[in-house]
């Protein structure tokens, strides 16, 4: 009928007035999708952050029955070139795999990545929460997220880091840019 919403995005802007909890907003904006079987891409522009986010999800699933065992997993750019072609073997990012069989599985997947994982990634995800970078890294994020259409509605959580917005509006430090 009319009221099938399938394959939309809906774009939804949280606020972190402050850096540290940047990492808190994100990994509650994630973990909102626990028990739905969902694929979570999460993307930043630092590679610490990543490492950050990475370090905060896992203690939080560790509270999860199944501890978040092979739930999780990291991509960025200091990734040699064999650990980023095992990567693409690792039961979390086969999730993201646009060919994915989309049988519900009850556990929820999360890939955090910087911008390693923009550009010429094959990753469908189901939502995504990201911090705010450039237009062209934005359209890049935006693109892994419900690419065939398949999943019945996608959230884009961004959220905005007003500390490094107002450094960036400042001119102290161009701090939208992607590091990696």
């Amino acid at each position: 009928g009319l009221d099938e919403r399938t394959g939309r995005k809906r774009l939804d802007f949280h606020r972190a007035p402050k850096s540290p909890q940047l990492v808190e907003h994100v990994v509650r904006l994630a973990t909102r999708h626990e028990g739905t079987g969902a694929s979570v891409l999460i993307y930043v522009r630092t590679v610490a952050l990543a490492r950050k986010i990475h370090d905060a999800l896992r203690k939080t699933l560790a509270d999860k029955a199944d501890k978040g065992e092979n739930r999780l997993a990291i991509l960025t750019g200091t990734l040699r070139g064999y650990e980023r072609d095992r990567l693409t073997e690792h039961p979390v990012v086969q999730r993201f795999s646009p060919m994915r069989d989309r049988a519900p599985r009850g556990d929820t997947v999360y890939l955090v990545s910087t911008a390693a994982g923009e550009v010429g990634a094959n990753y469908d995800a189901d939502y995504c929460v990201c911090d705010l970078t450039t237009l062209e890294n934005m359209i890049q994020r935006f693109g892994r997220v419900n690419r065939l259409g398949l999943y019945p509605e996608s959230a884009i959580d961004v959220v905005l880091d007003e500390e490094a917005l107002k450094k960036a509006r400042e001119g102290k430090v161009d701090s939208l840019q992607p590091l990696a």
